[in-house]
């Protein structure tokens, strides 16, 4: 299942377009972009700023001459984690019907806004955020992370392997990712995220593979990374399966609660109703908005 920084307890809806709504329900999977390629380009470089300056906060209040060292070293691990891996994500959120999401990412109400149940989306394989806005999240947030892990570390060889440090770097990486300024605060983002090796290469130890995920079951998961064109430049993307989790394997046919249309979207209602259903889904709604003026 997913590693849930935010449980949700209801659906969460995704604004989507004709093109985006069909891909989602034909291909049982979510698009999950670059987040360097989101509609902010302050994402990341905005967390990564704060998280930089809370290292040389505490590296020079805290942990002065040889303590640091340790500190010095794990921030370079987890900015260059930043710079050579990729992270995906996808955006949601509660409301099925806001006037600014549709106008930024339902096609102008010309869209769709999907309400997945919850289940659906904490057996992916990823992590589910809610996003904290500036001044929510500052230095001293990141300053409060990192204070109780570094100082357990007294060698650059103790501190040297990505994988015997993943409880004191998921945290910090996490915080990165779910920064974001105050002036998208209105979305009340929900974020999945997923973290794989750069350019979608599998990493190996010894001869043997790492998967980018594990369930529960044991069944290992490959990130495959996938590019598409995009407005100015080709998007990195990864294709998540969604839906219950059992028997070693998805089941998305009650993975959607309910599909609002605008009354700009084009199609009608039976139309949508029976493209759903036969895409294999079951125990859904649709329903349109009445008539208003954008």
């Amino acid at each position: 299942m997913a590693f849930l920084e935010y449980t949700p307890q209801a659906s969460l809806f995704h604004y989507t377009n004709n093109l985006g709504f069909e891909g989602i329900l034909k291909s049982k999977k979510l698009w999950l972009s670059d987040i360097q390629s989101t509609n902010d380009p302050r994402e990341i470089h905005l967390g990564k700023g704060l998280l930089l300056a809370a290292f040389k906060e505490l590296r020079h209040l805290d942990f002065e001459g040889y303590r640091g060292l340790p500190l010095s070293i794990l921030a370079g691990k987890i900015s260059g984690y930043l710079s050579e891996r990729r992270l995906f994500s996808a955006s949601f959120c509660h409301e099925g019907d806001s006037l600014p999401m549709w106008r930024e990412y339902g096609e102008d109400g010309q869209g769709y806004s999907i309400g997945f149940r919850s289940r659906c989306l904490t057996d992916m394989p990823l992590r589910i955020q809610r996003i904290r806005y500036l001044p929510e999240v500052d230095v001293g947030h990141f300053a409060e992370l990192l204070r109780d892990g570094p100082q357990s570390y007294s060698t650059q060889e103790d501190i040297s392997s990505v994988i015997s440090n993943i409880h004191v770097i998921a945290p910090i990486l996490s915080a990165v990712v779910s920064a974001k300024h105050g002036s998208w605060e209105y979305e009340h983002e929900i974020r999945l995220s997923h973290a794989t090796d750069a350019k979608g290469e599998i990493h190996s130890i010894n001869g043997t593979d790492i998967p980018s995920y594990e369930y529960p079951d044991g069944k290992p998961y490959f990130t495959e990374v996938l590019s598409r064109p995009g407005p100015e430049r080709v998007v990195n993307y990864v294709a998540l399966p969604y839906g219950k989790y059992v028997d070693s394997k998805h089941d998305p046919s009650q993975a959607i609660e309910k599909i609002i249309l605008w009354p700009r979207c084009r199609k009608e209602l039976g139309e949508v109703e029976e493209f759903v259903r036969s895409c294999g889904f079951k125990k859904f709604e649709v329903t349109r908005i009445p008539q208003v003026n954008l």
